[in-house]
């Protein structure tokens, strides 16, 4: 118009907040949570560290041993604002430790709970509830080692495998 403030000047944009994300777990090496609509992207903090995404999902792999701590926050464009940030967390299992050849068994330590575990016996792999495996032992073969806990839920990230030992 001409400098002088007219009504008819006035735009009116209505904004809609974003759900918050919700339900984070770990599988096949990707975080993923729930999609939400209209979402352009989504903001995830990783024990600090921000990254993006373009889709409900970021494969990662990189988590510290213990309680790691996970936000996302569902991005809005256009009529759409961000969601409240969503706060979780995954929990990666500690290495096995102390392992050795007692009594006819293979044995370890862990201070891991709720997990199963995965030995590998020269390459050939075998799982077992218990901290312990017991093996035929033949005193002309060389075994070579290696142990890890696996989460049973989608909360728990396995473990590294423990160095490879020799017997």
């Amino acid at each position: 118009t001409n400098g002088v403030f007219d009504k008819s000047d006035v735009v009116t944009n209505t904004f809609n907040k974003l759900d918050s994300v919700s339900n984070i777990i770990y599988e096949n090496g990707k975080i993923k949570w729930s999609s939400v609509s209209n979402a352009s992207k989504y903001f995830v903090w990783i024990n600090g560290i921000k990254y993006d995404s373009p889709i409900n999902e970021l494969e990662f792999s990189d988590f510290v041993v213990g309680p790691n701590e996970i936000k996302i926050q569902a991005y809005g464009h256009d009529s759409y604002i961000s969601s409240n940030v969503f706060t979780d967390s995954l929990i990666k299992y500690s290495m096995v430790s102390n392992i050795r050849y007692e009594d006819g068994m293979i044995k370890w330590d862990s201070t891991n709970t709720n997990c199963s575990y995965e030995i590998s016996i020269n390459g050939n792999i075998s799982s077992t509830e218990n901290k312990y495996y017991e093996i035929d032992f033949d005193c002309n073969v060389i075994y070579s080692v290696k142990i890890r806990a696996v989460s049973k839920d989608s909360k728990h990230i396995d473990s590294e495998y423990s160095n490879l030992l020799s017997f």
